[in-house]
């Protein structure tokens, strides 16, 4: 579920940007940078519970755990750029 809804963001945030709509792409970004924020702490318990119960082992669990972080601090990284480039965008067309 939630590596289709990564997918699925990402390739609508990059059509956005490669057509250089920083607005809608910044929308996107946002609104996927919540989500997974959101969802952070639900994914996190499941890792840990897996752990627990042995359905995952604990390097496994570990590098799940590195992994939802990452994708955390991308989206928001994703976020501030296609916010700034709309900016920027906006800046432009005003001049």
């Amino acid at each position: 579920e939630y590596c289709e809804r990564l997918a699925h963001d990402i390739d609508q945030i990059l059509t956005s940007m490669d057509n250089s709509k920083w607005g809608d792409a910044s929308k996107r970004a946002e609104a996927t940078a919540s989500y997974f924020s959101s969802h952070s702490f639900r994914l996190r318990d499941q890792v840990m519970a897996d752990v627990a119960t042995g359905k995952m082992t604990v390097p496994d669990g570990t590098d799940s755990l590195e992994g939802i972080r990452w994708l955390e601090r991308v989206s928001k990284h994703i976020c501030r750029i296609t916010f700034y480039m709309h900016e920027l965008q906006s800046r432009q067309l005003r001049n």
